[in-house]
């Protein structure tokens, strides 16, 4: 029935529903993970119209701390809408889930956009995790968002992004700070790309913070923006423009500050205007169209200090 908790509005584009709550947020989000109503709130237009605080008092109702987050959108009820945070922000995201893979904001994106928010918590999965996405296919799109979160889980990890699964994905004017970490591949930005056709675009998108992978296999990679990469055997490739990353990269197997400049069998991942931080990932190796350079000094021989 809802419980009082049904936002405003038809959740179509000419009339999304009008969220300024986290229970709203909250019931949305069950409704489209259930398949309530034939699947029609998982292609719901959602629109914040306040910031949200998934540890408010009422939502969490009395809890030392921010409830958990289900993700909006699973594999058998991916999310197909758009989440227009409207300039807004989802503060104490918090998702603790070590043995669930697809964890994320949203868990899994088909064709679905978020724009315009800015996400702050924490996100620990097992696979595809990342703070907006963790899986993406068919168009779906991360756009003019950032999130200070931090990414924490076993592989297929990225800051905003985990895995782009099939057709086209982007990531244009969008940003992560905080620390990214796994066991297997793990990219500040995103992890890979897969399957035949899938196409990966990032734009305009930078890293801040430190992205390392502890594995001892040959499976482990860590790399400023973007993890595994692209899978060629599947036809995958990815293209990285205009964007830079900012923090220590470390891996037992090598670690590069942008991106892997080739991929499993072939696949493509293409670099243009790039760049990376080579005083906080100093001696890594040398990338076509992602350029070291050393942070600037000021005119008296100090750090800036923004």
């Amino acid at each position: 029935t809802g419980g009082g908790f049904k936002p405003g509005g038809a959740g179509t584009a000419e009339d999304p529903y009008a969220v300024t709550t986290p229970e709203a947020l909250a019931w949305i989000a069950y409704k489209a993970n259930s398949g309530a109503d034939g699947g029609a709130y998982a292609a719901a237009h959602i629109r914040l119209d306040a910031d949200i605080d998934l540890a408010g008092a009422a939502y969490a109702d009395g809890a030392a701390g921010p409830l958990q987050w289900a993700p909006l959108g699973t594999q058998d009820a991916p999310f197909r809408g758009v989440l227009d945070g409207n300039g807004h922000g989802i503060d104490n995201l918090c998702i603790d889930a070590p043995d669930a893979d697809r964890q994320g904001l949203v868990g899994c994106a088909d064709g679905a956009a978020v724009r315009d928010l800015s996400v702050s918590g924490g996100v620990s999965g097992r696979d595809y995790v990342g703070a907006i996405m963790a899986v993406a296919e068919n168009g779906a799109a991360i756009e003019g968002c950032s999130a200070a979160v931090g990414v924490s889980g076993r592989s297929c990890m990225g800051g905003l992004l985990g895995e782009a699964a099939a057709g086209k994905v982007s990531v244009r004017r969008s940003s992560h700070a905080g620390a990214v970490s796994g066991t297997g591949e793990v990219g500040g930005l995103a992890c890979s790309a897969w399957a035949a056709g899938t196409v990966l675009a990032i734009e305009d998108c930078f890293h801040v913070g430190d992205v390392s992978s502890s594995g001892a296999d040959g499976k482990a990679c860590a790399d400023g923006l973007l993890g595994r990469g692209a899978n060629g055997f599947n036809g995958a490739s990815v293209a990285i423009r205009d964007s830079y990353a900012a923090g220590g990269v470390s891996c037992s197997n090598g670690a590069f500050g942008v991106a892997k400049p080739r991929s499993d069998s072939g696949g493509t991942v293409a670099m243009e205007n790039c760049y990376y931080d080579s005083d906080l990932a100093p001696g890594l190796a040398p990338q076509a169209g992602a350029a070291a350079l050393p942070r600037p000094t000021s005119s008296r021989g100090g750090r800036p200090t923004c």
